[in-house]
């Protein structure tokens, strides 16, 4: 799953850009899902779902999501070179490491905008 890319001054009509996310990382092999932007001081920031496959302590394929970090200039994104800025390898037994997705405020704090 990509992260597509439009801008309007009308809502009418749509100009597309680049591609703002692609799986293109270990930690977002399977793909780029959903997340929250913000734009601050020029940037934006993007922080999205990264999922991935991994091999669990009984040798069984498990999915695991992890948040991860994008900033660009409204047109080009960069992922930053410390994601994932959360795993869910940290989550405790019991919790799911499936089902970790879908970050909404959780950017400000990251970026020390609490």
């Amino acid at each position: 799953m990509h992260w597509g890319h439009q801008v309007t001054e009308d809502m009418v009509v749509w100009k597309d850009l680049p591609v703002a996310l692609a799986p293109d990382q270990w930690y977002d092999q399977e793909g780029c899902f959903s997340g929250s932007a913000v734009e601050h001081e020029g940037k934006h920031y993007l922080i999205y779902t990264g999922v991935r496959k991994q091999e669990n302590s009984s040798g069984q394929i498990e999915v695991v999501q992890d948040q991860c970090l994008a900033v660009g200039d409204g047109v080009d994104y960069k992922k930053v070179k410390t994601n994932p800025v959360l795993t869910g390898n940290l989550l405790p037994d019991g919790f799911s490491r499936e089902h970790f997705r879908d970050p909404k405020k959780l950017i400000e704090p990251i970026l020390g905008l609490d």
